[in-house]
This record gives structure tokens, C-alpha cells and sequence, in this order.
């Protein structure tokens, strides 16, 4: 799946967020379909 969407067949919203926003985020509802990903 990660080969499709870096060559560009499929596509997906990412929002990256950082680790020590994480509470923040858990809180939110604004997402919509839209993927997080937590980094370091």
C-alpha cells in the first residue's frame, strides 16, 4: 500500500504530528477520514 501511495495510485491524508502533542490530538474531532501519524 505505501509503494502505491508514494507512486502516486493512491492517495491519503496524513497530518504528522509530534509525540508530545498527542494529547491534544486525541481531543480532536476534525479529522475526517484524514490518517495521523505520531513521530518522535
Amino acid at each position: 500500500m505505501w509503494d502505491w501511495i508514494k507512486s502516486g495510485k493512491l492517495r491519503m491524508d496524513i497530518e504528522t504530528v509530534a509525540l508530545q502533542d498527542i494529547e491534544s490530538v486525541w481531543k480532536r474531532d476534525d479529522f475526517n477520514g484524514k490518517r495521523v501519524v505520531i513521530v518522535i
